[in-house]
Parts: structure tokens; C-alpha cells; sequence
């Protein structure tokens, strides 16, 4: 049990998918590490994966699928923390039987572990307010007496969020309908973003 907690374990789908890395030299195999982690960490780049696809001279298919299961490795691993022995025996369950690829992998990871935690952090948003609750009330100024125009709704918002290093924070926003609606466009927008195959890539490594 305690080994399971400390070893990425990857689906069988993926272990058959690293196979492919067997096919490239030490040089080739570690410019697939950077290309993998920046796909991770930024989305995927169409251009900059067909480029790498011809230049190597490999079939687009089974490439792709190949990255994407070492991103998903380096990914779990650092979420993890494991250690370089601990990313060791993660690659020897992966059973491809190369040593060459083991030794690739393991020296990007001991190179990259830091950085890639960085980068997971950020993207993790462990410093970034979340929301938490929300207040509102609605004020209608009907008429006054140096002005009869008509009523002008305006929504005062009282929100709070937290992080995971300050704690709580309340907000107070003022906003009329129209600024609401357009602010609810965005979030929606945002949200439909979310379900994109580029950011369910990189989420699924975070």
C-alpha cells in the first residue's frame, strides 16, 4: 500500500504508448521531454508538434499519443514529490524494458523536478484566491428632486475569496445590470474554455 502511494502508476493505455519513446536516441528522447512538459504547462502547440513530427521523421498519431502519456508522467510524478530512486522504480513498473529511456527520463527529471513543481504550483493557483461566498443587494434611485429621469438599478456585491497562504478577503463591488451581464458572459465564456480538449490536456497534468 505504501508502495502504490509513492510510484505513479500509469494505465496500460499509456505504459503501451511510452513504448514508442524506444524508437528515438538519447538526443531525440529528451527534446520530447521539453516538448512534452511545455504542452503540459502552456497547451498544446499544433505548429510546434507537426514541425517536431517532420523533422524526426515519426508518424503524428502515435507521437502524440506518446507525449501525452509522458507529460502525464512527469506530471504525476512531480505532484507526487517522488524522489529520483522513487521516479526510478515508477519507470521500471512501466515495463518497456530500455534502459536508455529509463536513463533519459530520470536525468530530465532529476534536471527538471524543481522547475516542473514550480510551474505545477503556479498553474495549481496555490497562491491565487479562490471565490468563497457571495452577498448582494440591489438599489433602484427612483427620482430625486433636481432630476425625474428614470430609475437607475445599480447591484453592490460583497464577495469573499481565500488562498492557501492569506487566508480569507472580503470584496465590494459595485456594478450596474449591463457591467453584470457582460461579466457573466465572460465567466460563461471561460467555463466553455474549460471544456476544450488543449486545457483538459493540461489539467489533467496539474
Amino acid at each position: 500500500m505504501a508502495l502504490a502511494q509513492r510510484v505513479v502508476l500509469l494505465s496500460d493505455q499509456a505504459k503501451s504508448d511510452l513504448k514508442f519513446l524506444k524508437r528515438v536516441d538519447a538526443d531525440t528522447l529528451t527534446a520530447f521531454c521539453e516538448l512534452a512538459v511545455r504542452f503540459a504547462t502552456r497547451g498544446f502547440d499544433a505548429a510546434a508538434f507537426k514541425a517536431a513530427a517532420q523533422r524526426f521523421g515519426l508518424a503524428a498519431e502515435p507521437l502524440r499519443r506518446a507525449l501525452d502519456a509522458l507529460a502525464h508522467l512527469f506530471g504525476e510524478a512531480t505532484k507526487l514529490a517522488l524522489t529520483e530512486p522513487e521516479f526510478g522504480v515508477s519507470l521500471d513498473l512501466v515495463g518497456h524494458g530500455s534502459a536508455t529511456v529509463n536513463d533519459v527520463l530520470k536525468q530530465y527529471y532529476a534536471a527538471h523536478g524543481a522547475a516542473l513543481r514550480a510551474v505545477l504550483g503556479e498553474l495549481r493557483g496555490d497562491d491565487v484566491h479562490h471565490f468563497d461566498a457571495l452577498e448582494w443587494r440591489l438599489d433602484v434611485e427612483l427620482a430625486t428632486r433636481s432630476s425625474h429621469a428614470r430609475a437607475k438599478p445599480v447591484v453592490l456585491l460583497k464577495f469573499d475569496t481565500r488562498n492557501n497562504q492569506q487566508g480569507r478577503r472580503s470584496h465590494l463591488v459595485e456594478a450596474d445590470p449591463v457591467e453584470l451581464r457582460h461579466l457573466a458572459d465572460e465567466l460563461q465564456a471561460a467555463l466553455n474554455e474549460l471544456k476544450t480538449g488543449n486545457v483538459r490536456r493540461v489539467m489533467r497534468n496539474v
